[in-house]
């Protein structure tokens, strides 16, 4: 008996493939066809189903869940990039046992309230980058679950920072790139004990709330920063750091030596900023630098195999 079929990246056309007698069916990948039509009602509670992949195709039409399908097994479920009409959050917070929702670039034509996942007390990973949503479920910290763990907001035209994310003590992991948020980055969003992952880029934000030590202390190994407003002297960075990203900004002063107690650091990206003065001799630790389009001035640190990119800076010499 079918339990696990695989359609995904072909050249698949037509309605949506008959599957209802498929009864012990567990995983279903249609991702990356030309699927149109509405997704069958009876798919959506078959008793197995615990991942489909419905990503980048043509469905449209409103997503009906049937009553039974409060004991559904469906614990992935992947609808970016089709057209579907109608209200179809209201179905999917029935799913209640979802672990992994990707509702990107779905072009509602209707701002998404994140309330409506406040009963999906299971979901870990939410993408609904590409979505507007509404700005007062994004300041309220009562309707989303506590336990996310990868949450996905880029292009979703946010002008503020979500607050609710001060509460996801299990996140680890967001993306606001690509928004309109403004103003200062908030200092509890480093205290967030998981937090490992952050990428900002493509907004407006200018610097860091109060004081840096909750962000050198925090648990933070990517942050990227690339094309925001900041300015003036570089933060202190987290002690875990691993990769930094900031460029297009406009950070001046000196690179901090500060920078030199990151063991962990191996990607440093500072190009397109105003630092001056000399580079620091331990840049040469690590795996790749970027610090194009400044105003340093002295030598390149002896390296091997470090990556290095110092266009438009001015180097006396080389080692």
């Amino acid at each position: 008996m079918l339990t696990n079929l695989y359609l995904d990246q072909n050249m698949c056309t037509g309605s949506f493939p008959p599957v209802k007698n498929l009864t012990k069916l567990s995983v279903l990948e249609l991702a990356y066809n030309n699927f149109s039509g509405a997704i069958p009602s009876s798919l959506l509670s078959m008793p197995f189903l615990s991942g489909m992949d419905l990503n980048e195709n043509h469905l449209t039409g409103s997503i009906e869940i049937p009553n039974s399908s409060t004991s559904s097994k469906l614990e992935d479920l992947r609808l970016a990039n089709n057209h579907f009409e109608g209200q179809i959050l209201e179905p999917i917070s029935k799913l209640t046992n979802l672990k992994h929702l990707d509702l990107s670039f779905l072009s509602t034509s209707y701002p998404i309230d994140l309330s409506l996942f406040s009963s999906l007390k299971s979901l870990e990973i939410l993408d609904l980058s590409g979505n507007h949503t509404s700005p007062a479920s994004l300041s309220s910290d009562l309707y989303i679950p506590l336990t996310l763990e990868i949450l996905t907001l880029t292009h979703c035209d946010i002008s503020e920072f979500p607050n609710i994310l001060m509460t996801l003590k299990k996140l680890a992991y967001i993306d606001l790139s690509e928004n309109r948020i403004k103003g200062k980055i908030p200092e509890w969003l480093s205290s967030l004990p998981r937090l490992s992952t952050v990428n900002l880029i493509h907004n407006s934000f200018n610097g860091f709330q109060g004081s840096t030590e909750s962000l050198v202390n925090s648990e933070i190994r990517i942050l990227v920063l690339n094309e925001n407003s900041f300015e003036g002297a570089l933060p202190n960075l987290p002690l875990s750091i691993e990769v930094f990203s900031a460029h297009y900004n406009s950070f001046s002063g000196e690179i901090p030596l500060s920078i030199c107690n990151r063991s962990s650091l191996v990607v440093l990206g500072l190009s397109y900023n105003n630092f001056t003065g000399p580079i620091p001799q331990c840049l040469s630790n690590f795996t790749m630098v970027n610090l194009r389009k400044n105003n340093l001035e002295g030598s390149i640190p002896a390296c091997s195999m470090l990556v290095l990119l110092y266009g438009h800076s001015t180097l006396a010499s080389i080692d």
